[in-house]
């Protein structure tokens, strides 16, 4: 393979392929002195319309893609959860599954995007590591270190963006060492299920009735502000109380309608 092309490599299934067709796009439009190789690790689940999209996406930008289809078998060794389905294993085969004359990769999740030139973290000096990752923002949060079992000196990385030594991965046989690692933390009770906080935030709700006809100013500070989570939509911007029945059955009377300003 040309010495001068950057490897990247893309894992997931059909529900994350949308967003990654945004990264790389991000990806050419600020590197175009550049040319890519783009790694695919998928399965089954992609439609034959949605993987030629991605073809002509990477070919218009004079690149190219190579693309696995992993059998969902090959991951059913690793713990499954509610919020982690079989994809969120795949980049864990990439020592075994990529070819051999591939020896770096940058891994990059889906639901980022690329504003500048990537090439100075592709040609990093990993100085005999297996990766090079960027440190989590709660990294010296001592629950993590006392939940995973492990001195805090080692750090807590985020995994979404990776600089990977294949040689090296290839070289202490990196998925079975990652099924054993997981297997003992599951063993030992401290691999656990993250809380996941319900997501919640203020909005408006104006005290001025809403009722068909000429309408109200919203103005002033004549509202209260509630906390609200999910049965509000995140697109709302504010809230207003339906007056009168001259709108049913579409609204009712009392109910509150949530507005996106336009």
């Amino acid at each position: 393979m040309k010495k001068d092309v950057i490897h990247i490599l893309m894992a997931c299934d059909r529900n994350y392929a949308p967003f990654y067709g945004v990264l790389l796009t991000s990806l050419f439009i600020n590197n175009q002195v550049s040319q890519f190789h783009i790694h695919w690790i998928t399965d089954d689940t992609i439609p034959q319309k949605m993987k030629d999209k991605f073809i002509r996406l990477v070919s218009d930008n004079q690149s190219e893609l190579s693309m696995y289809e992993i059998d969902k078998s090959k991951v059913t060794d690793f713990p499954q959860y509610s919020h982690i389905n079989y994809a969120a294993y795949y980049n864990l085969k990439i020592a075994e599954i990529l070819p051999q004359d591939v020896h770096r990769i940058i891994y990059m999740d889906g639901d980022m995007i690329v504003d500048g030139d990537i090439r100075p973290l592709w040609e990093m000096d990993l100085k005999g590591n297996a990766c090079a990752m960027v440190l989590a923002p709660d990294w010296n949060n001592p629950y993590i270190f006392e939940r995973l079992g492990y001195d805090s000196k080692y750090g807590y990385y985020n995994n979404g963006t990776m600089l990977y030594d294949l040689d090296y991965l290839r070289e202490i046989h990196y998925s079975e060492k990652a099924l054993e690692y997981i297997q003992l933390l599951t063993d030992s009770g401290k691999y656990q299920k993250a809380t996941i906080i319900p997501f919640r935030r203020k909005i408006r709700l104006f005290d001025i009735p809403a009722s068909a006809g000429v309408g109200n100013f919203l103005d002033g500070d004549n509202f209260t502000e509630l906390e609200v989570g999910e049965e509000v939509p995140e697109t709302a911007d504010f809230g207003i109380r339906i007056s009168g029945d001259s709108m049913e059955p579409s609204f009712i009377n009392g109910q509150i309608v949530w507005v996106q300003k336009q």
